[in-house]
């Protein structure tokens, strides 16, 4: 649980700093509805043996 939790607040971190900052508009809402969208996606995904969702939102 803890790989994947790091693994979300990384991609929580890229989501904010992929921006120069005068152009970040990323409200913690938007944070958290996109970790709670792609959290359960995620962990489906290791079920499934599906790395190409992994890759989209760790890449």
């Amino acid at each position: 649980m803890f790989i994947i939790a790091g693994n979300l607040s990384v991609l929580a971190v890229q989501e904010r700093t992929d921006q120069p900052k005068s152009t970040q508009k990323v409200s913690n809402d938007e944070i958290v509805d996109k970790l709670k969208r792609a959290t359960p996606e995620m962990l489906d995904a290791i079920a499934g043996g599906d790395k190409a969702v992994w890759e989209r939102y760790l890449a």
